[in-house]
This record gives structure tokens, sequence and C-alpha cells, in this order.
């Protein structure tokens, strides 16, 4: 007990010395400086009582509650070029009404969540898309409305983007209530993509899920081969699992063989320079699938990068989200759905056992 509770305690360490707390910070620009963008969620938290939209739901367990959220966003602190407002066509807001970054959070009934996402425009001619975007550890509701909506700026994504929040308690020892939760999470998550794909034939789903969201995602995409309807219009286009949180020689040699059958093209991002996933892996006693110190999973089907070359140790688990090289690299996978072998900054790896990429650094790179 007391080596488990040790384990734990360097964990919590670990995540403080490298900074992950919450990314919901105090604006304090000029209203006309600041971009606003809505983003779709469903949330299995508990409502709270507070009056503050940033705080509109809890890290505990509770009924799914469905809706859309305006979040400002400092253009400044875009990453790549890339990066480009997009259209709002359910809420609309021109100036700040409150100083966090979460502005307004309007509840839906699921029904008039589907009605919206499923007419809600695409700027293209393309084929509709949507991209799900989940979360990781120790992210407040807040958190993952912010993340969501920078990722459709940075990716330009014109189609609806859907966070999925699930019951983190966004303290660092929270951390093992966390892994309970997503688990607990997971039927929440699969119902929502059967729900999507139903109301969106002939729509692409691009997921993006970090660290232990990658749990409820994998799980979600196990069971999902039971649908029939699935399996006979396949809804998801895109499939990322960036820093995944979770036995890397049990996804490798079995959980792996269960998604093979998927027809969607998936990326497996890591790293080994992952602080997070390092202690986790020592909290557990095995190494986590998103940590590639002793060499990057291979694995038949899935495109393995490895950003270790091309980050700062400061964004080592946030790489999707600090790391103008690796956003840009997720902006050629989600926007222009380029393979590995056809984005810029990607290198070929023939190692002893397969192929794998590495995302190359680039002299501008500042972070």
């Amino acid at each position: 007990m007391k080596t488990a509770i040790a384990r734990f305690s360097a964990l919590c360490w670990s995540v403080a010395v490298i900074g992950l707390s919450s990314s919901c910070t105090s604006l304090q620009l000029p209203d006309q400086a600041l971009v606003y963008q809505e983003v779709f969620y469903l949330t299995v938290r508990k409502e709270s009582e507070s009056d503050k939209p940033s705080k509109e739901y809890t890290g505990e367990r509770g009924p799914p509650s469905y809706g859309v959220a305006m979040v400002a966003l400092d253009p400044d602190e875009a990453f790549t070029p890339n990066a480009q407002p997009q259209q709002n066509r359910i809420l609309h807001q021109e100036e700040q009404l409150h100083s966090d970054d979460v502005q307004q959070v309007v509840k839906e009934s699921k029904p008039q969540f589907l009605d919206q996402v499923q007419n809600y425009s695409n700027d293209s001619n393309q084929d509709k898309e949507v991209l799900l975007y989940l979360h990781g550890y120790k992210r407040d509701f807040s958190d993952s409305l912010t993340n969501a909506a920078k990722l459709r700026h940075e990716l330009a994504f014109s189609g609806p983007v859907i966070a999925f929040s699930w019951p983190s308690n966004n303290t660092f020892s929270g951390y093992p209530s966390d892994v309970e939760n997503i688990d607990w999470s997971e039927p929440y998550l699969r119902q929502l993509i059967l729900a999507l794909a139903e109301s969106l034939p002939g729509a692409k789903i691009h997921i993006i899920a970090h660290s232990l969201g990658n749990r409820a995602l994998i799980g979600s995409l196990i069971q999902l081969e039971h649908e029939p309807k699935i399996r006979k219009n396949w809804p998801l286009g895109e499939i990322v699992f960036v820093a995944p949180d979770l036995d890397k020689e049990h996804f490798v040699e079995e959980t792996s063989k269960r998604l093979k059958w998927i027809p969607s093209r998936m990326t497996l991002y890591v790293s080994a320079r992952d602080f997070p996933l390092m202690t986790a892996g020592q909290v557990f006693q095995y190494p986590r699938l998103g940590d590639s110190r002793k060499g990057p999973p291979i694995i038949e089907g899935i495109e393995t990068v490895d950003v270790s070359d091309a980050i700062k140790i400061t964004s080592g688990h946030g790489y999707y989200e600090e790391s103008s090289i690796a956003i840009e690299d997720l902006y050629h996978l989600i926007g222009k759905g380029e393979s590995a072998s056809e984005r810029p900054h990607l290198r070929k790896v023939d190692s002893q056992d397969g192929v794998y990429w590495r995302l190359q650094p680039i002299s501008e790179e500042s972070n």
C-alpha cells in the first residue's frame, strides 16, 4: 500500500512540475481583439449551481446534458498560419460577456442538439464533416470547451465541433477517480457516435481523443463492431489517438487486433518526452501506449507518429494544443485528409519492427 501511495504521489508531483493546470484564463483584451467560436457539447457531469458559464458543470457524474457554448479566444495565441475564425451559426456574440474563456452555455434537448448539428452547414462544397473531441485527465468543463474551440480555430474546421466532456475532477489527486470516470463514461460516448451516425447519413465524423479520453474511444470502437447499421454505413473519418494513457503492451498485443475491422485511418501520436505518461507508467507498473521511450509502438493498420524531436519538454503531454508543429500536422491530417506519407513535416523511419513516422522540428518553432 505504501508503495502504491508513493507512486501516486510521484504522479501528482510530476504533473504539477510541468504545469498541467486548468486552461481557463481571465481575458484582459479589448472586446474587438477577441475571436468568438461556438462549439457543441455533450457532458455527463453533474450540473452546478454556479451562475458562471465556465462553472456550469462539476467534476462529479451526472445525467447526459446537451448544448452549445461560445468561447472567447485570443487570436494572438494561435500557433499556426492555418488558424482562422470560423462562422458561428447558432450563437451570436460581438462583445465580451464574461472574463473567462467560456462566454455562454445554452442547454438543449437531445433532439434539438442533433437537429442543429445535422443542419450545421460546412463552408465548403465537400461532404459534411463533424469533429468530435475527447479531453484527458485533469480537465474541467471549461477546459473541454476551450480546447474544442481552439481546435476549431487552429484546424480551420468549418463543420460542427463537439466536445464530449466526461467528469474529470480537475485536481492532481483526482487521477484515480478520473480513470474510473472515463470508463464509466464510455457507453455515453458510444451512444453519441451512434446518434450522430443515424442523424448524419453520409457525413464523416472525425475523432480526436487525448490521454485518458482514449480509453472511452477505444472501448466504443470495439463495441461498434456489433452494430450492423454502423458496419453497413461506416460514419467515422480520421480517428486520432493522442498521448493515450493505457497499457501499451496490452494494446499492441491484444486490443489493436480488435480494431482491425475498422475501415478508417487511425493515427497514433506518441512521445518520449511525456512526463505524465512516464509517471502513470510507474503508478500502474506498465508503460503507457503514448510513451515512446522504449520505441514507438508499430501496429498493423495504425500510422504511428513520434513527436519527440519536434516538441519541447513543457508541451510533452499536451502537444496537440501547445506545439505549433504538432497542430500543423493535425491540420494536414484532419483538414486535408493527408496520410503520413503526404504530410510535409514527417520523416519515414524503417525500424526492425516496421515503419513509423517522426515529426520534424522547424527553425521557427517557438514552443
